[in-house]
């Protein structure tokens, strides 16, 4: 290193590392559209931006730990942790490389080819052995197991089919799918990239 290179007694690369990701995860926060019904406490006035807790709440994490995040501290964090915020930042591939190195110093994991995935026949007898619409879906939201009241209720439904794809491009989906404005469709957008406890409960009808 040359002295022209050298970096001030004040800097090192890790402390440089540490502001670029606490101004990076700052200002993708801040980009973001608050919840259409925020208000700060005690005003009737909507937020300007979506807050440390409200993004936390998105992700299924605590606060504190998201907090840990944004001020620029590297700890190990967990690729479904990553994976949760980049998604609700919506990272385009390039921005979400860049998250990735500084937040834990290696690139996004691949991700999984969802053709790969089979149930066993265990799980298999288990769907359908279901009084209901049942379904094994890939972190993707591919379909890989269907029983007979699925197909019944959801012609579309297939092994290889996207959930999410119909969910939010088939008409029929939002008299399928009770409340599907209110409730549906919020719920998804937030679990449309990451392991879920599952979607809504399923109704036959909107009435």
């Amino acid at each position: 290193m040359t002295p022209e290179t050298e970096l001030p007694a004040t800097q090192s690369p890790t402390t440089d590392l540490s502001e670029q990701l606490a101004q990076l995860t700052r200002s993708w926060r801040e980009r973001l559209e608050p919840p259409a019904q925020s208000t700060r406490p005690h005003t009737r006035r909507r937020t300007d931006i979506v807050t440390q807790q409200q993004f936390a709440n998105m992700i299924g994490y605590t606060v504190g730990w998201y907090r840990e995040l944004e001020l620029g501290k590297r700890a190990a964090y967990s690729d479904h942790f990553l994976e949760s915020v980049a998604t609700a930042y919506h990272l385009n591939d390039g921005e979400k490389t860049l998250f990735y190195w500084l937040a834990a110093g290696h690139e996004p994991p691949a991700p999984s080819d969802p053709t790969d995935v089979s149930p066993t026949d265990t799980l298999q007898l288990i769907v359908n052995e279901q009084p209901w619409p049942a379904f094994v879906y890939t972190e993707a939201w591919d379909l890989v197991s269907i029983n007979r009241h699925m197909r019944t209720w959801f012609p579309w439904a297939r092994p290889g089919a996207n959930v999410m794809h119909w969910i939010f491009t088939a008409e029929e989906a939002r008299t399928h799918l009770y409340r599907w404005k209110e409730d549906w469709a919020p719920v998804m957008i937030s679990r449309c990239a990451w392991p879920s406890p599952g979607p809504p409960k399923m109704s036959g009808s909107s009435s």
